[in-house]
């Protein structure tokens, strides 16, 4: 079943488990010959190259760009097998450690509860724009082209990108645009200035059409990624939540800042930021905290601000580069970035199970491609409309 992409993940776990566990020299076909004599199937097992058929399994997964791991607590000592290099999500399997296991994408079988159920598709491009003058466009329903025009620029969407062409450069009254994505949606911007911004999911920016006088000043919630135009004499400004603020000359960054969540993260990945607290803060913060990135470091502000070095990159800006990407996360922080990319409602019965995650997989997977990933690892679940129940 596995050569012919049928098997069923439960099939599939114990198949890698057998693999994993098998440690003796005997000869494969002495395997298979003795479960066919047990099988009341009628197994026909002649003419099989079974030794070519286990080195295929065994030494054909390469890539590791696709895929997704689950662990108990605490998270184990990982042992990879190498299977065929398909598009695959990939299931934890527990004997002793842990085990990529791969399944088709297109293929893969999955969970009868998640065949039951209406399947909920990814996120993808979109966003709103509201204007200055407080009217809104629905980017998700415009092919390429000019929009509008707006205080000192023109405004279009080039190769699924909103850009603001400069279009005079005499002082003029300051005007704000705001880019919002809802829950399953994501989009990229091209300020003024040459600034390129990406939003994840549920996240906004508000920025003017053209930047003037001394800085550039943005405002964001949720997630962004920045790569800031290099101006040394017009220092950029990025205001977090009112509750701290980011500035820097020319560099490339992310900042994770939802408001559900506890703390903030600014991830500096080329260049240097000054990260510090400002008049708006949440309760507890301190005023006037500041530190000062360099590359690799990430800044965690909370009631204070904790400076973190050599922190994974990739992690931080997994969501741009079309991934999850986990690293013992737990389940709830694995459905918070569910609930937004899939745009659905979590709820919990019972205690929450302990279960730490580790691996990674493409966002371009529907809800019940990673569902069935979670089911074999013992997470249970029903689906009711938009609404995803995790149960004990």
């Amino acid at each position: 079943r596995y050569t012919e992409r049928s098997a069923t993940p439960a099939e599939l776990k114990e198949l890698t488990a057998w693999m994993a566990e098998r440690t003796d020299d005997t000869p494969l076909h002495e395997h298979f010959e003795k479960l066919a004599n047990q099988s009341e199937a009628g197994l026909d097992i002649d003419n099989v190259d079974w030794e070519q058929i286990y080195a295929g399994i065994a030494e054909g997964m390469t890539d590791r760009q696709e895929a997704i791991i689950f662990t108990d607590k605490p998270v184990h000592r990982m042992h990879l097998l190498h299977w065929w290099s398909w598009a695959a999500a990939v299931i934890l399997i527990l004997t002793g450690g842990a085990y990529f296991l791969s399944v088709n994408k297109k293929q893969m079988s999955q969970p009868d509860l998640a065949q039951q159920i209406s399947d909920i598709p990814p996120g993808k491009e979109g966003a709103i724009l509201t204007l200055a003058d407080g009217s809104m466009i629905v980017l998700d329903s415009l092919s390429g082209g000019p929009i509008t025009t707006q205080q000192g620029a023109q405004v279009a969407l080039k190769d699924g990108q909103l850009t603001y062409n400069p279009i005079r450069k005499e002082a003029g009254e300051i005007v704000y645009n705001i880019i919002t994505t809802p829950n399953g949606r994501q989009f990229s911007v091209l300020l003024s200035d040459g600034t390129r911004v990406w939003l994840n999911a549920a996240s906004s920016l508000r920025y003017p059409t053209v930047f003037t006088g001394k800085e550039r000043k943005v405002d964001i919630t949720g997630e962004a990624y920045f790569e800031v135009a290099k101006k040394p004499q017009m220092p950029f400004r990025v205001n977090i939540n009112r509750q701290a603020e980011v500035e820097v000359l020319g560099t490339h960054f992310n900042v994770h800042a939802y408001e559900n969540e506890n703390m903030i993260y600014t991830t500096l990945l080329e260049g240097s930021i000054r990260v510090q607290t400002g008049q708006h803060e949440r309760q507890g913060i301190t005023n006037n905290q500041q530190a000062i990135l360099k590359p690799g470091q990430q800044a965690r502000i909370g009631s204070a601000i904790q400076v973190v070095n050599n922190v994974n990159l990739e992690q931080a800006v997994a969501w741009k580069n079309g991934f999850f990407l986990f690293q013992g996360a737990s389940l709830r922080e694995v459905m918070q970035q569910l609930s937004r990319w899939y745009d659905v409602d979590i709820g919990y019965e019972g205690k929450t199970p302990e279960r730490r995650f580790v691996g990674k997989v493409g966002r371009d997977y529907t809800l019940s491609e990673v569902l069935s990933v979670l089911g074999a690892s013992d997470v249970h679940y029903t689906i009711e409309g938009r609404r995803l129940i995790i149960q004990p």
